[in-house]
């Protein structure tokens, strides 16, 4: 009996699963999201615009659609994603909402958004930060207030809502914690995120994606952890999450996935 008791264990050792590191995989036909200006995730679909301004959206197969009419999405310069609506930022200053449909309006009706280099959804409302640092918000009549500044000498490369915080990948690389009453505060030591392109929350974790196409989580010191070595995909549009899965699209509009689960 003790013998086949160890074979047994033997048996059940050898046969346990090994798990392979994630990848990032090209999903559709290489080169089909060619130009693309902005992305985002929102409703099961990667949403996204293209330098003629024209908005798609792509199902997790890589089958994708163009919605709403040709180029009126024009000039966009970030965008950002709610549950059901995509908020895109003009070159002019003007900020838009976007159902799932194709149905845009504008929100506000003075260009006050210009200079524009990151933007994120925030219990609904938009923040946005500019060239200069400034971070602001809008709410959903187009009001917009002036909350504080962060950094020196550039705007944000990425920010994110997470943990009851604005967080802001200034374009130095330093990260800072910003909460509703507008008190920043940076979070690590170093500039440990320069070069960061996107970054966003899947699963209670944070993940950036940088220039070389590297992927990394997070922590909340500020300590990143490499998730996905970077060389495949090179200078990425942004980055977007569609149930437990990032996608990201490289310069020469490849689609691509990575499977965290």
């Amino acid at each position: 009996m003790t013998a086949m008791l160890r074979w047994t264990s033997i048996l059940f050792v050898g046969l346990a699963p090994v798990f392979a590191d994630p990848q990032w995989e090209p999903v559709g036909k290489a080169g089909d999201w060619a130009n693309t200006a902005a992305m985002a995730g929102m409703g099961g679909s990667v949403w996204t615009v293209e330098a003629s301004g024209t908005l798609y959206k792509t199902d997790k197969a890589g089958v994708w659609a163009a919605v709403g009419k040709a180029g009126d999405w024009a000039n966009t310069v970030a965008m950002a994603a709610s549950d059901d609506k995509l908020y895109t930022l003009e070159t002019a200053g003007n900020l838009y909402a976007t159902d799932a449909e194709g149905k845009w309006a504008q929100v506000g009706t003075t260009p006050e958004w210009t200079n524009v280099t990151a933007a994120a959804v925030w219990d609904g409302e938009v923040w946005t930060c500019e060239m200069n640092g400034m971070l602001s918000k809008t709410d959903a009549t187009g009001k917009k207030t002036a909350v504080v500044k962060v950094g020196s000498g550039g705007g944000a490369s990425a920010m994110v809502a997470f943990d009851g915080a604005l967080w802001v990948i200034h374009g130095s690389g330093k990260i800072f914690k910003v909460d509703k009453a507008g008190k920043a505060e940076g979070v690590g030591d170093g500039a440990w995120c320069a070069g960061t392109k996107a970054m966003l929350v899947l699963d209670g974790t944070l993940y950036t994606i940088e220039n070389d196409g590297s992927l990394n989580k997070l922590a909340k010191t500020g300590e990143k952890e490499n998730v996905i070595e970077g060389g495949k995909v090179a200078f990425p549009v942004g980055l977007a999450a569609l149930d437990g899965t990032l996608w990201t699209i490289d310069k020469d509009g490849t689609l691509y996935r990575a499977n965290l689960k």
